[in-house]
């Protein structure tokens, strides 16, 4: 696997992270599907190699009014605003998801079919390596 978002080591710590900070609810399989298509869905639309030196991290946008993410669900595609870390710059995107079964999934979801559910990201092109 990977090392997307985080490391296998840590995706316990992770859930954590977004229920305490975010206030939502994250599971482990919902995480680790995203983060082997969202790698290369971001390799594919960037060009940049993601590696140890290059990693990606997200984090749900929670602002001082809010008192949790919510996710955004239009026409059978779900989104949540995130921040891009990308080396040291951070960009806002939109991290969405679908199913070609049409099923909505949840983020709490643990019964996620990674063949069924597809994930990709929303304001790439502000990305650049310099």
């Amino acid at each position: 696997m990977t090392e997307f978002f985080i490391s296998e080591n840590f995706l316990d710590t992770a859930v954590q992270v977004y229920l305490r900070d975010c206030k939502i609810i994250v599971s482990k399989e919902f995480l680790r599907c995203a983060e082997i298509q969202l790698k290369k869905y971001f390799e594919e639309q960037t060009g940049i190699r993601v590696t140890k030196r290059i990693q990606l991290g997200f984090t749900p946008i929670l602002s001082e009014f809010e008192t949790h993410v919510e996710v955004k669900i239009h026409e059978g595609v779900s989104s949540l605003l995130y921040n891009l870390w990308f080396g040291s710059k951070v960009y806002f995107v939109h991290m969405a998801w679908a199913s070609h079964s049409l099923r909505i999934y949840q983020t709490s979801d643990t019964d996620i079919d990674c063949n069924d559910i597809v994930f990709w990201l929303g304001g790439l092109e502000q990305i650049r390596l310099d």
